[in-house]
């Protein structure tokens, strides 16, 4: 495996391991994760199955914790840490992306396609990356460069993020009964055919 496959894989066992962090403390007031979470360990084996052999599973919740800390997302609570508003809010989009994913296993398609169109300023471009990230991370695919599109029901998502990236009406929100050239897309989240 190259260099860049391998700083990839670790960035999204980072990210997994980050959101696994802000999911447990979400709803709890302050928690010392290696201790008083026990839940959050075996959580870390479902996330990375090689972890024990590779370090131990504490020390890489206190160091994701840290970087947590760095970006301002936790704060340091005793013996533990406790999410601040900024993780809060990151916390609670997690959970919501979470539960769109889990719904869009969980149901049988509606034929209906969720069409998301926007139209973020330039000098707001790193609020046009996030969104772009986090559409990226609920399933969404690109049709166009501001045209993405879903084929199960997300309104609760879209309306989460519309409010914490501050979008109004830059962000449209379709369904659609069709597409062109649809059986492409179909292929795309594996849904069946014609």
């Amino acid at each position: 495996m190259g260099r860049l496959e391998q700083k990839i894989q670790t960035n999204e066992k980072r990210a997994r391991v980050r959101r696994a962090i802000l999911l447990t403390l979400h709803g709890t007031s302050a928690v010392a994760l290696a201790l008083l979470a026990p839940n959050a360990l075996q959580l870390l084996q479902y996330i990375d199955p090689d972890m024990k052999k590779k370090r131990d599973p504490a020390t890489r919740i206190r160091e994701a914790a840290k970087r947590l800390e760095k970006r301002g997302l936790v704060q340091r609570t005793g013996n533990g840490w406790s999410l601040t508003k900024a993780g809060e809010r990151e916390a609670s989009l997690e959970k919501v992306m979470d539960d769109v994913g889990r719904r869009a296993r969980s149901q049988k398609w509606d034929g209906l396609w969720r069409v998301v169109i926007f139209d973020v300023w330039e000098r707001r471009r790193k609020t046009r990356d996030r969104l772009r990230m986090l559409l990226v991370e609920t399933g969404f695919v690109r049709l166009q460069d501001s045209v993405w599109i879903y084929p199960h029901e997300c309104e609760e998502f879209i309306a989460y993020a519309r409010i914490e990236l501050k979008l109004g009406t830059g962000l449209l929100y379709i369904i659609a009964q069709g597409i062109e050239n649809e059986q492409k897309l179909r292929s795309i989240f594996k849904l069946p055919s014609l």
